[in-house]
């Protein structure tokens, strides 16, 4: 029985960091000000309403005044098109 209560802890103190990391590097921790949602919901606005490029995949965050602009567009037009939007 005392082996049996080794393993199993054994087994949570290897496996209790990995779930914890994991979660760590995925989860947006960051809320950001009512100007900065603001900024962002404008841009994404801008970039939902474009109709000569498919930018919906492009994701967008703002950060101490800063546009980050991140995702997938289909050339380097609509990359471009879409940093004049912002």
């Amino acid at each position: 029985m005392n082996l049996f209560r080794r393993v199993k802890f054994a087994a949570i103190v290897v496996t209790l960091p990995i779930v914890i990391g994991c979660q760590a590097m995925t989860a947006k921790t960051r809320v950001e000000n009512p100007q900065e949602a603001a900024i962002t919901k404008s841009v994404q606005a801008k970039l939902q309403a474009e109709k000569t490029a498919d930018l919906t995949r492009v994701d967008v965050e703002t950060n101490g005044g800063i546009v980050y602009l991140s995702g997938i567009v289909a050339s380097l037009d609509a990359r471009e098109r879409a940093v004049k939007l912002a």
